[in-house]
């Protein structure tokens, strides 16, 4: 299973429109590994997060480029997805 649906089972546990968003907004096709896919996902997620009018930088310093699989799901699931749903993230800014 690739990042994408991992993530989109995170947030489903606590809001399945916010998991169906990100299915329908987030999409980057077939990658070749993990590493590859978490730096294609934290660059959305930063941008995302970088468009609220709040302060989101500690929420975006937990958006690691190199380390594992494992912890990176848990850095999201503690800090990223609570203010995706909240925010109703992810939203079409028009990029």
């Amino acid at each position: 299973m690739n990042l994408r649906y991992k993530i989109s089972r995170i947030l489903k546990r606590d809001s399945c429109t916010t998991a169906n968003l990100w299915l329908q907004h987030f999409w980057i096709g077939e990658v070749e590994s993990y590493e590859t896919e978490v730096i294609h996902v934290n660059d959305y997620l930063r941008r995302q997060l970088g468009k609220l009018p709040a302060n989101t930088i500690p929420v975006r310093e937990h958006l690691l480029d190199n380390v594992p699989e494992e912890v990176w799901l848990e850095h999201f699931k503690e800090h990223v997805a609570p203010i995706m749903i909240s925010q109703g993230l992810p939203v079409w800014w028009g990029e």
